[in-house]
């Protein structure tokens, strides 16, 4: 199993990266493109911002929503699992979402939370 954490080096998309790289005993990659989930020939967690949330939550691709896409620059995440979903190639991908404003710490705590029920 590895974890994926999604982001940049930009201060307001770095939280996922932030949180997975404290996490001990996970196997984490920082990515900051979609199509670096190709790639990964092994279960998959996704760790990423979701707008929205109050608190960390399991989600799978049903609760999902992308938005409009006109050029390949507004791909998200999101976008590129549903388009995987509908070519027939997802594998067994699981996303931990995180919401964008709240304390560090509390978010950290709710991740290793879930991974430990999660039994990862």
């Amino acid at each position: 199993m590895i974890l994926l954490a999604f982001g940049s080096h930009y201060e307001k998309d770095n939280l996922a990266w932030e949180i997975a790289k404290s996490l001990t005993g996970v196997k984490v990659e920082l990515c900051s493109r979609p199509e670096d989930i190709i790639d990964v020939d092994d279960d998959i967690y996704i760790i990423d911002v979701v707008k929205g949330l109050t608190s960390v939550r399991l989600l799978d691709l049903d609760d999902i929503k992308t938005k409009k896409s006109l050029t390949t620059h507004d791909f998200d995440v999101g976008f590129f699992l549903k388009l995987m979903e509908g070519i027939g190639k997802v594998r067994n991908i699981k996303i931990i979402g995180i919401p964008e404003k709240k304390d560090k710490k509390k978010i950290k705590a709710e991740v290793e939370n879930l991974l430990k029920s999660c039994d990862i």
